[in-house]
């Protein structure tokens, strides 16, 4: 006797494997869009810390101030994209024999969608020369 069509067996099986196939693409499309978004997040960090960088290191050196650097802020599209966002300028002034230098260390952090703090951005600026007299 020639069997014709699926039994009800097979069909369950059939099912249950493309549910299962359905999930693990559901997972997979959810895990990639993660990634961008965190992707997204650290090319944004990372673009607005060089131009905060930028911003200080355009400045006479006799500018260059924790006040100029406190002064400084995110500008809104980083503020709406970074979550809990925050912005750390650390100075240091170079006290050896060589050329008198100021090293800038600029960080940004924000938080992750699991509220973890994130890998933060540091960028590492140096202003070398003499500071300029202020009129």
């Amino acid at each position: 006797m020639k069997r014709r069509g699926f039994t009800v067996l097979e069909m369950m099986v059939a099912a249950a494997l493309l549910a299962v196939a359905a999930t693990l693409c559901l997972q997979m499309v959810m895990l990639d869009t993660a990634t961008r978004r965190a992707a997204a997040q650290r090319r944004l960090a990372t673009r607005e810390a060089a131009n905060l960088v930028e911003r200080l290191m355009a400045r006479p050196r006799d500018q260059l101030t924790r006040e100029t650097a406190e002064a400084l802020e995110l500008s809104p599209e980083a503020v709406e994209k970074l979550p809990e966002a925050r912005l750390a300028v650390e100075f240091d002034e170079s006290a050896d024999d060589g050329p008198s230098a100021t090293r800038l260390t600029l960080t940004l952090t924000w938080q992750g969608r699991s509220g973890q703090t994130v890998r933060p951005v540091r960028l590492v600026a140096w202003h070398y020369g003499p500071k300029e007299a202020t009129p």
